[in-house]
């Protein structure tokens, strides 16, 4: 029996908190991006002092990679 997923918006917010000579910086940005309708979750281990590919796009969905 196929599903429908209703489209839903992802908040993303970035938050630096840091207080120098007692004076509180750092800041905070949002962004919200509508109609998302799929994730993806995995863990990627990625070993000290090396490059690691994280994410690899490609027109067909293949093991490894995502549709842009």
């Amino acid at each position: 029996m196929a599903t429908t997923i209703q489209a839903s918006t992802l908040t993303v917010t970035i938050k630096e908190d840091i207080t120098l000579n007692g004076v509180k910086q750092g800041g905070e940005q949002t962004l919200r991006i509508g109609s998302i309708n799929e994730i993806s979750k995995r863990i990627v281990t990625c070993p000290a002092n090396s490059e690691t590919t994280v994410a690899m796009f490609h027109s067909s969905v293949a093991d490894g990679t995502l549709s842009p």
